[in-house]
């Protein structure tokens, strides 16, 4: 479950960056934060 979460985030990293990169680094802090703090 825990590399689904990652490839999905993976995934959604590649699309966002290519989209706007700045807002993207703000939003991108937030969600990693929360799914180290759901995985651990």
């Amino acid at each position: 479950m825990k590399y689904l979460a990652f490839a999905t985030v993976g995934a959604f990293m590649v699309g966002c960056i290519s989209i706007a990169p700045t807002k993207f680094e703000a939003a991108a802090s937030q969600v990693v934060a929360h799914l180290f703090a759901l995985l651990h």
